[in-house]
């Protein structure tokens, strides 16, 4: 059976071979030159792309794609690259400064990469993204708890003035009230200062009538 290395291309399309879509699989032709499976179909006239020498399309035969222990590192590798990117994402808005929108959108990156990854897998990015969210919980936790406070200040200022205002209308009310009083003492003394000159005076009348009434 003939193979070819996963990392290989069709000279025509440039594209590399797959062994499960069929436009892509590598054939031969004649003249042993590779090419997918589309190009070769499309190649009208079927002439080598490469030497010239002709072809027939019933004839081509399909390859096969290597998949051994070089392309499973290859895919490790990029699995690898992979991890290593989202990581480094995470610790990108793992600061103060990072943008709130900016974390939920690598958080719902990294989940839903992982979600296609079995779940013993991955161990150290899984971490590294709950303590992602829990960073972003806390830091709304603190959020909320600072609206709350704030809330709090404002009404202790807003009662605080009130009672002043409360304290300064009563000062004003008893300052008035003693204000009134006094006034109502002196118009009450002259009043009676005003009555009692009033019955001297008619006491001497009524004395020197009496005296005059008497020499009579």
């Amino acid at each position: 059976m003939l193979v070819v290395h996963p990392s290989s291309t069709c000279d025509v399309c440039l594209e590399p071979y797959s062994w499960d879509a069929i436009a892509t699989t590598p054939h031969s032709i004649a003249c042993g030159h590779v090419f997918c499976n589309q190009c070769l179909r499309n190649l009208n006239p079927r002439n080598c792309p490469l030497c010239r020498r002709p072809f027939v399309i019933e004839r081509i035969r399909k390859l096969h794609v290597d998949v051994s222990t070089d392309h499973h590192a290859l895919l490790q590798s990029s699995t690898d690259l992979e991890v290593r990117q989202l990581a480094e994402s995470i610790a990108a808005v793992s600061t103060d400064s990072a943008d709130d929108e900016a974390r939920q959108e690598v958080i719902q990156r990294v989940s839903t990469w992982l979600e296609s990854h079995p779940l013993d897998t991955h161990r150290v990015l899984r971490e590294s993204v709950s303590l992602l969210q829990r960073y972003v919980a806390l830091k709304a936790a603190v959020v909320t708890l600072r609206e709350e406070r704030d809330a709090f200040k404002y009404k202790w200022k807003t009662s605080e003035q009130r009672r002043k205002q409360d304290k300064n209308e009563a000062k004003a009310q008893e300052d008035s009230l003693k204000s009134s009083i006094a006034e109502t003492s002196r118009t009450y003394n002259q009043q009676v200062n005003s009555s009692h000159n009033c019955n001297l005076r008619s006491y001497g009348i009524f004395r020197i009538f009496t005296v005059r009434c008497g020499n009579s």
